[in-house]
């Protein structure tokens, strides 16, 4: 059995990984599957001394001094065998409650969260789980019932992100106790695996043993699937980073991408903006597709207050402004002094007497973006720059204009309108980046009583 599971850590790079690390977090629960594990990785660590192995153990206090229980036989297991032991004790129920979650979520949370600050403790470790092949195939029907996609079905990987490895995911439940009995391997049993009421308990007393009657090795033909899955999955992500990376976003091209490419494309930038693409829907991909072909649209809402825009050579992903400004207060006002640079969010304002060629050396990271040259007798009383504010209107072409309708005339991208700084004085608008100055305000500036408003947008990395 230490032989297979050696063989499929070769197969799926998980033996390399062991080899420049050197140093494994296992997740020991004192359940057959994590007891078989760390007996696995500790016959590993009498091969190679160099390799070190900590055993971390989570007490959830979900079961009372059944959890107590499963502790006390951890830090024993861990004492007979050598192994340094981690522990952290977490009221999952009252979290979970305060968190309004439920407690499957709540404890995995809690596990992930004492592992990434193992990670602190012990850098470039590995994090050994032992999820098994049932696992396995319980997460894909789970997502399957759930509407998931491929990526649903491409399952629990043998490895994630260079620092999680599961070692014997191509084993069984039974070939794991099996293995634990014959081998004279103790270990505790949880008493809530036997709770129906958990929606992976479900699966695993009602669903599996039906589908064991029409295929005994359903859980390897499922993660051979999952391979496939995850096979496909990293080609499709690979060419939409690639186009993401790119640059090339706009409307066109984005239209005539493959629809699994599409979808793929959104949810990157979905999850750039927001940090999770978790909640992002199928429809809510489609209404993204439809955008793009709509003739009067700009945009579509998404979930966590986003949208998705589409701009004349640009689309992309952003908080939504209307979400993100209600309740603000109208946007701060700064006063505009000589030669005492403003800093407006991505851009900066400069009041001078004098032409200034280029960008400030010490703000190099900022592109120019708008000169005027305003007569100062036609500036009325003080000079300030503030945020844009709902509306607003400047006199252009002698007649007042909503700027709201001159942003969308001219095309200026929607990232940009709420962003802009508007330069006023005690009359009004009198500059706006991308639109204009007031009528007027340029008359005689060719006078020595010019004064120069410059206005540079940070440069994008």
């Amino acid at each position: 059995m230490l032989q297979r599971i050696r063989a499929y850590c070769c197969e799926c790079g998980i033996e390399e990984l062991l080899k420049k690390k050197k140093k494994i977090i296992v997740g020991f629960s004192g359940g057959a599957d994590s007891r078989v594990l760390l007996y696995y990785l500790a016959c590993l660590k009498r091969e190679d001394p160099e390799l070190s192995v900590i055993a971390a153990h989570v007490n959830h206090m979900i079961r009372g001094a059944e959890a107590d229980r499963d502790e006390e036989f951890c830090k024993k297991v861990c004492l007979e065998s050598d192994v340094p032991l981690e522990i952290e004790r977490k009221d999952v129920p009252t979290l979970a409650k305060k968190e309004k979650k439920g407690l499957e979520e709540a404890a995995r949370d809690v596990r992930y969260a004492f592992f990434e600050s193992l990670l602190d403790k012990y850098p470039e470790a590995l994090i050994a789980t032992a999820h098994n092949a049932d696992d396995n195939l319980e997460t894909v029907l789970f997502h399957m019932v759930r509407g998931s996609g491929v990526q649903g079905i491409a399952g629990i990987a043998p490895e994630r992100e260079g620092r999680f490895i599961r070692p014997l995911l191509c084993l069984t439940a039974a070939e794991i106790r099996e293995y634990a009995r014959k081998a004279g391997l103790d270990y505790v049993v949880d008493s809530t695996n036997a709770d129906t009421a958990y929606t992976r308990n479900a699966i695993r007393a009602d669903v599996l043993p039906v589908l064991r009657t029409i295929n005994e090795r359903a859980a390897g033909s499922v993660l051979r699937l999952s391979a496939l899955a995850r096979e496909d999955c990293d080609f499709i992500e690979g060419e939409a980073l690639r186009i993401v990376n790119g640059g090339e976003l706009s409307p066109k091209a984005l239209s005539a991408l493959h629809p699994a490419l599409f979808a793929r494309v959104i949810r990157i930038l979905y999850e750039r903006e927001m940090g999770s693409a978790a909640s992002l829907t199928e429809k809510n991909i489609r209404d993204c597709r439809r955008l793009l072909s709509s003739v009067g649209g700009h945009y579509v809402s998404l979930p966590g207050e986003a949208a998705f825009f589409k701009d004349v050579d640009k689309a992309y992903v952003l908080r939504d402004p209307k979400s993100k400004n209600e309740g603000e207060k109208s946007p701060v006002s700064v006063s505009l002094s000589m030669d005492k640079p403003v800093e407006m969010g991505d851009f900066l304002v400069i009041l001078s007497k004098n032409e200034i060629s280029c960008a400030p050396s010490v703000e190099n990271v900022y592109n120019l973006s708008l000169h005027s040259c305003i007569c100062c007798d036609k500036i009325n009383g003080n000079l300030y720059v503030r945020g844009r504010q709902n509306g607003d209107t400047i006199i252009m072409g002698k007649m007042r204009k909503k700027l709201k309708k001159l942003l969308c005339d001219g095309k200026v991208p929607l990232s940009l309108r709420d962003s802009l700084p508007i330069v006023c004085d005690d009359s009004g608008i009198l500059a706006v980046p991308l639109v204009g100055v007031r009528d007027g305000a340029q008359e005689g500036s060719e006078t020595e009583k010019a004064v120069n408003i410059y206005i540079y947008k940070r440069r994008e990395k």
